[in-house]
């Protein structure tokens, strides 16, 4: 390798260190109805221990957790294992969200302008996280015709 090669590969790394140790402001979308919800909730206070803040290298997991119970849909999205997120050019299905971690999956496929942030109201930038995409919501799916049949009521056999 060359001292220019090295040279990148030690950047990289720091770029990507550097972001594991950086608060970080989530707006989960969903994609079925478009509704917003940050993570965290409100903006951290300066105390270094708050437990609210959210960093680089926490997982997806941990900052879906902070959402969850606002968005009753990801309930039946987890019972279906039709759980997936989107950042820009990277998508993640929710079995790989419990060993990702928040840097690496905004940030290493994605070209620093591909990266979706955006302004909230209180002044937070965020990235922008898209849940699913419509058709994984098995509400909105309709019921097939075996379905909508048994459940009329009736006895069968």
């Amino acid at each position: 390798t060359t001292t220019t090669e090295l040279l990148q590969s030690i950047m990289t790394w720091n770029c990507v260190n550097k972001r594991k140790n950086l608060p970080i402001t989530i707006l989960f979308e969903c994609g079925w109805s478009g509704e917003r919800f940050p993570a965290p909730f409100t903006p951290p206070s300066p105390d270094t221990n708050d437990e609210t803040a959210l960093f680089g290298s926490a997982t997806l997991q941990t900052a879906i957790q902070h959402v969850k119970p606002k968005i009753p849909a990801l309930y039946l999205m987890e019972e279906h294992s039709t759980l997936q997120m989107t950042c820009g050019k990277n998508t993640m299905c929710g079995d790989e969200w419990e060993t990702t971690m928040l840097c690496h999956f905004i940030y290493d496929d994605n070209v620093e302008e591909d990266v979706p942030i955006v302004t909230l109201e209180d002044g937070r930038e965020a990235v922008v996280i898209t849940l699913g995409d419509g058709s994984g919501i098995p509400s909105a799916r309709k019921a097939s015709v075996v379905t909508r049949c048994l459940g009329k009521g009736d006895t069968y056999g």
